[in-house]
């Protein structure tokens, strides 16, 4: 049995849109912060030495981030972003220590548009210190089980495949997406983003129709479906709002 190497996004080089959900002026200024999220301008705090203000990626699986739920941890788990070269996606079984950002920042035609993030250079910070404003990039489902798989390489030489992070991932992201329309619709309505995550996390945790909670819906792909239109109605109730709600994904979705 061949031995399973680190994977690469699919598609061919050298476009990359199959990394991001987002990147520059894309950025949704409602979206809560999850893994893969890419932020510029960020205090970093070495053990020695002065702080520093650089670029830097969430790195931490979206419910280590909320252990509640809802509210971020007083403490967040970035890693240090910073210019790199392209690498082919012959070549991402190589380099196993960062995860590779080509073309993060399109705007620049010159290798500047190019980065990495560097797993040996780590920090911890306090979701304060993540301005919504200075988010330049989301990564997408398939780019966060990307970084997932590169950053349990980095830490354990073990390499899980994408469909194992797929197989105990897809609720999650099922979940995220419903967050992330809900807050859309919310903040369109002048709610607070805090607000809104404890609106939906609390409409998410009451019993659905077969006395399970929503949440525990999301991990039925055949009730996803009916879960998004319940959202739907319930945001337009709540906000009086028209703000669509993005269809889930369907449940044989692969990441490669």
């Amino acid at each position: 049995m061949a031995e399973r190497g680190l994977e690469a996004p699919p598609g061919q080089d050298p476009v990359w849109d199959e990394l991001y959900t987002s990147r520059g002026d894309e950025v949704m200024s409602h979206r809560p912060i999850y893994a893969g999220d890419i932020f510029d301008d960020v205090e970093l705090r070495p053990t020695r030495g002065a702080p520093k203000r650089r670029m830097c990626m969430v790195v931490q699986h979206p419910c280590a981030m909320r252990p509640d739920g809802v509210h971020l941890a007083d403490s967040i788990l970035v890693a240090r972003v910073r210019q790199f070269s392209v690498l082919p996606r012959s070549r991402w079984a190589e380099n196993g220590k960062l995860m590779p950002l080509p073309d993060l920042q399109p705007q620049f035609s010159s290798n500047k548009a190019n980065h990495a993030a560097w797993f040996d250079e780590t920090y911890h910070i306090h979701p304060d210190d993540l301005a919504l404003d200075n988010r330049i990039a989301c990564l997408s489902e398939v780019g966060t089980y990307l970084l997932l798989q590169r950053w349990v390489f980095h830490s354990s030489r073990v390499i899980p495949s994408l469909r194992d992070f797929e197989a105990m991932n897809q609720h999650v992201f099922a979940e995220v997406e419903l967050l992330d329309t809900w807050c859309e619709a919310a903040t369109q309505a002048g709610v607070p983003l805090d607000d809104a995550m404890s609106h939906v996390t609390a409409w998410l945790d009451e019993p659905g129709g077969d006395r399970a909670t929503r949440r525990k819906t999301l991990r039925d792909p055949g009730g996803r479906s009916s879960l998004t239109r319940g959202a739907k109605t319930a945001t337009r109730k709540r906000y009086r709002s028209d703000a669509p709600i993005i269809p889930l994904h369907p449940p044989d979705a692969e990441p490669g």
